[in-house]
């Protein structure tokens, strides 16, 4: 029995609810499945803020604890902070789903390679367990919530010892490339971003005015970013003056560091995590 259960995961719950109650045709099959579809998410709710830090998949490396300075608190999964000479830092923010088991295992690959890693959990302690459950949570964060938690975990990655303020980088994986790129416009606070298959203007205009190197990783199969496509972002990145690499990663189909996405393809991931991690290395120092 959860002892408590997050605000979110109550709204989203409830919408599912409501659309049940009102959804047209035959009554007992759909019903019964958007009932079912709430029961996930209330299930998938977690403790949302531990008292004090608290370990994550026992046995191994990383930890939860709060966000400083944010009401209502929210976690984030730090990694690789460990004492020792100040080490670049990076912000990973997490997919539709939520900070799940794969975000904690990215986190920890990228600390392998040397980065102090804080993961905050924008979805305040729920994980999705269905498309239409991740579209209830990400709908269900304000993009001035969103933008306040990023900064926060930001300054308080930078603070800690074993960082170097100086050598922040953020990851951004599929809506969290959107997260983070607004957050990079309107705060700064870090030296480097990249994003996974985030969907980027093609108008200089519009494109995102952040200062500093922009890395997209981006599926060769996926239509929205061929070769025209990939051509007229880069073209509006070099006129809108933004420091800007892309990475066209092979075999897979939709976005590359989730598991569950169509066209997920392992090779291409380890693919595309060697690329993330050698263009930190490069504007981060490792």
């Amino acid at each position: 029995m959860l002892r408590s259960v997050c605000p979110r995961a109550v709204a989203a719950a409830g919408a599912l609810l409501v659309a049940a109650s009102c959804s047209p045709g035959p009554p007992a099959d759909p019903v019964a499945a958007r009932l079912e579809e709430a029961d996930r998410i209330i299930a998938s709710v977690v403790e949302p803020v531990p008292g004090a830090p608290s370990t994550a998949d026992e046995g191994r490396p990383g930890r939860y604890e709060p966000v400083p300075g944010i009401e209502p608190p929210v976690r984030q999964f730090v990694v690789g902070d460990e004492e020792g000479p100040a080490r670049p830092g990076i912000v990973l923010v997490h997919t539709r789903w939520g900070l799940d088991a794969g975000m904690r295992d990215l986190a920890r690959r990228f600390a392998e390679r040397g980065f102090a890693v804080a993961v905050p959990d924008l979805f305040e302690g729920v994980v999705a367990t269905s498309r239409i459950s991740s579209e209830e949570l990400v709908a269900g964060v304000g993009e001035e919530r969103a933008i306040a938690i990023l900064r926060a975990a930001v300054e308080a990655l930078g603070a800690r010892e074993g960082v170097d303020a100086e050598r922040i980088g953020l990851l951004g994986i599929s809506v969290g490339g959107i997260w983070g790129l607004r957050f990079a416009e309107t705060h700064g606070g870090v030296a480097a971003i990249a994003c996974d298959t985030t969907l980027l203007p093609d108008d200089p205009e519009a494109f995102p005015r952040i200062g500093v190197p922009l890395l997209l990783a981006v599926c060769d199969q996926r239509a929205a970013f061929d070769g025209a496509a990939r051509d007229r972002i880069r073209r509006a990145a070099e006129q809108a003056g933004v420091p800007f690499e892309m990475a066209v990663i092979q075999g897979c189909g939709t976005d590359l560091f989730d598991s569950r996405a169509i066209g997920f393809n392992a090779v291409s991931e380890q693919e595309a995590f060697e690329r993330v991690a050698a263009f930190f290395a490069a504007r981060l120092g490792g």
